[in-house]
């Protein structure tokens, strides 16, 4: 891919303590975000994926690591799409309320009741950080998987947004059907504006819990990117979503190319 450099040096590689993943994050929008704040240019990485399950499989699942996974995604944790990726790491935690080391442990579970009460979505950022720092050993690695930019919206426009079209910020199984239908009848601005809403908020949220990494190098990047008002070329209508289009080139092009920030304590 042009101008992108490949990623598995970088996922791979051992100077970095904390890696925090913004599931589905598109490089040009986190890199408008970065020059919006004055931090540092990304780097563009090429992932060579359009899906988490494919992620964690080439990246993952075949070598054991010293990492402790935190993920709100559950793909890692699954047998037939992500290859039961979590055994590879040196501990693993799914951050849903459904997660076993959540059921589990009182004191994740508590965390998950706090959140509940405050009206959060079982996709919240913070629930998964707020783990992190439950759990956390000093001087051990992590990776912490985020859900946003993923679908659902999180940020104020897009729940306004959401319940205006009667989905659940918890999920819904026609969500992307609904946000790409909404796109397609000329609202492409709109998505895109809550999109890149949903981008900073998972950095809002990582923020947040700044004092969480201040100990060790921590990078920013992505599992995959997500299409948002690109063409389709079978029909000249606008997409939403990441699935599936790895045998489209010009598709697929968007959706391996995401951001690489090393950010500054």
């Amino acid at each position: 891919m042009q101008d992108a450099i490949a990623v598995k040096g970088y996922l791979r590689g051992w100077d970095w303590q904390y890696l925090i993943i913004l599931d589905a994050c598109r490089y040009d929008t986190f890199a408008d975000i970065a020059q919006e704040r004055g931090w540092d240019t990304p780097l563009k990485l090429d992932t060579q994926c359009h899906l988490t399950a494919w992620w964690y499989r080439k990246f993952w699942s075949r070598v054991d690591n010293d990492i402790h996974l935190i993920s709100a995604n559950p793909v890692p944790f699954s047998a037939s799409r992500g290859w039961n990726a979590y055994r590879r790491f040196k501990s693993a935690i799914w951050a849903d309320p459904a997660g076993r080391a959540v059921k589990a442990q009182p004191e994740l579970a508590a965390i998950w009741a706090d959140c509940k009460a405050g009206g959060w979505s079982i996709f919240e950022p913070a629930f998964a950080l707020r783990i992190f720092e439950a759990v956390k050993q000093p001087g051990e690695r992590y990776l912490i998987h985020l859900m946003p930019p993923h679908l659902p919206f999180l940020g104020p426009k897009g729940r306004t947004l959401f319940k205006r079209l009667g989905l659940s910020i918890d999920g819904d199984r026609y969500i992307y059907k609904a946000v790409q239908g909404y796109g397609r009848e000329g609202n492409w601005d709109e998505l895109r504006a809550c999109y890149k809403e949903n981008v900073e908020y998972a950095l809002d949220a990582v923020l947040a819990y700044w004092h969480l990494f201040a100990d060790g190098k921590t990078a920013i990047t992505s599992d995959h990117a997500e299409i948002v008002g690109e063409i389709a070329p079978w029909d000249g209508e606008g997409l939403y979503r990441h699935a599936k289009w790895a045998k489209i080139p010009e598709l697929f092009a968007v959706l391996r190319t995401v951001p690489w920030l090393e950010m500054k304590t």
